[in-house]
């Protein structure tokens, strides 16, 4: 969990506007993903949050989007999201996918509009580990390929983002939403809107 990791060419720069606020850096085997975040927070890694499921609406968590590399339409929810948190101190690691597979439904509801999810569940088999420092925190992951459904070898082509959620001051909600990519996460008060995520508007990941 050293900072000093993060500082190699290849990290992925997360940024506010022009504040750079987080990094990441993936690497892989042919079993596992292994991604690693730097996140500075000046309250660093909390989530009062009680419900696993909506952990992305109570503070802060590290999260990771990945899908097929194909043209995906921009309406379109799809792919796998992994979030992970502590809620009130335990370790969560949610995985959600909109189109499936599994069957483990959820439907995200605000007063605007409902967005059902073919598949929302907490996944034992990703593990992690953060550790929290002064005003910033580090986050270490390995995450089954099989959970994103998906072979690596040389040359293949993801969608695919990384992002961060940082909990208001009292760290009791979640009061903004940044990716290394998709810079449209304004959006903090509705439940739906938190939820989804578009392939199209995510980068390339590259296996090498």
């Amino acid at each position: 969990a050293d900072p000093a990791q993060f500082d190699v060419p290849e990290a992925l720069s997360i940024r506010a506007g022009r504040e750079e606020i987080g990094k990441a850096l993936l690497r892989y085997d042919e079993k596992n993903l292994y991604v690693a975040w730097l996140v500075l927070d000046t309250t660093p890694w909390v989530n009062r949050g009680n419900t696993s499921v909506l952990a992305f609406k109570t503070g802060d968590s590290v999260n990771l989007f990945v899908a097929e590399d194909k043209k995906w339409g921009d309406k379109e929810v799809a792919g796998t999201r992994v979030l992970l948190a502590a809620l009130q101190g335990k370790p969560v690691a949610m995985v959600y996918k909109p189109q499936g597979p599994g069957n483990k439904p959820y439907t995200f509801k605000s007063p605007v509009r409902p967005s059902a999810f073919k598949y929302a569940s907490e996944e034992p088999a990703i593990k992690f580990e953060a550790v929290p420092g002064k005003n910033q925190y580090v986050v270490t992951a390995t995450i089954p390929w099989s959970i994103l459904g998906v072979t690596p070898k040389a040359g293949l082509k993801l969608k695919g983002d990384v992002g961060i959620l940082f909990g208001t001051e009292a760290g009791d909600w979640t009061g903004q939403r940044v990716q290394w990519v998709d810079k449209e996460t304004n959006v903090v008060n509705d439940e739906p809107t938190e939820a989804e995520f578009f392939p199209a508007k995510w980068g390339t990941f590259e296996v090498k």
